[in-house]
C-alpha cells in the first residue's frame, strides 16, 4: 500500500521536497521516482503528475490522494493538461500560476473556456496581467484549493511577481529555482 508522503506518477521534475517537520530549508532535490516517505503525521498523501508542455516546460497536476479533484500549476498550454485530467480521471478545481510569463500561463484561457469558471491564483500584483486570474496571493498567505493546504511564498527574482507554492511537503517554484541552480533574473535581484 501507499504510505504517507507524496506519490509521483511519472518521475519528479522542477520542484523540491521540504524538510520535515518545519519545512524550513530544502532537504534535497526531488530526483527520484519515489522519494522516501515522510515522518508519519507530517503530510497528507498527495499525487503529483508532471505534464510535459511546450518543448521544455512542465505543468503539474496535484491532488489529495484518493480525491478526484486536482489543481494545476503553471498551465502553459491547455491540451496536455486536459489530456492528463482525462487520463487520470480528475477534474480541475483551480489553477495556480508561479509568475506572468506566457510559458507558465498560456493555457489559462483555454482551460477556463473548456472547463468553466474556477479560482486562478497568482501574486496580487498580477491581477489584470495574467489571463483569467481572479485571486491574488501575497507572501505567507495560506489558502485551500482542491482539498489541499497551500502556502504562498513571494520570491521576487526571476520576476517581481514570482510565487512559490508549498503544498504539503513540496514546493513548486516555477522558474525561480531548479535542482541545479536558479532561473534567470529578469526583473528582480538575487538579494
Amino acid at each position: 500500500g501507499r504510505g504517507p508522503g507524496v506519490h509521483f506518477d511519472r518521475g519528479c521534475h522542477g520542484f523540491e521536497r521540504m524538510s520535515p517537520p518545519t519545512a524550513r530549508g530544502l532537504k534535497r532535490a526531488c530526483n527520484s521516482a519515489l522519494p522516501a516517505p515522510l515522518e508519519p503525521g507530517y503530510a497528507k498523501p498527495m499525487r503529483v503528475v508532471p505534464i510535459a508542455c511546450l518543448s521544455d516546460n512542465y505543468a503539474y497536476l496535484v491532488s489529495a490522494d484518493g480525491s478526484d479533484e486536482a489543481l494545476v500549476i503553471d498551465a502553459s498550454e491547455a491540451g496536455p493538461v486536459l489530456s492528463a485530467l482525462s487520463h487520470e480521471g480528475l477534474r480541475l478545481g483551480a489553477i495556480l500560476c508561479t509568475h506572468h510569463h506566457w510559458d507558465h500561463v498560456g493555457g489559462n484561457d483555454a482551460l477556463v473556456q473548456a472547463l468553466g469558471p474556477m479560482p486562478v491564483f497568482a501574486h496580487e500584483s498580477s491581477l489584470g496581467v495574467i489571463a483569467q486570474q481572479n485571486r491574488g496571493v501575497s507572501h505567507e498567505l495560506r489558502f485551500q484549493a482542491a482539498g489541499l493546504e497551500i502556502r504562498a511564498l513571494h520570491v521576487p527574482g526571476h520576476t517581481l511577481d514570482a510565487i512559490s507554492y508549498v503544498i504539503e511537503d513540496c514546493v513548486f517554484t516555477g522558474d525561480t529555482m531548479f535542482a541545479a541552480g536558479c532561473g534567470r533574473l529578469f526583473e528582480g535581484t538575487a538579494e
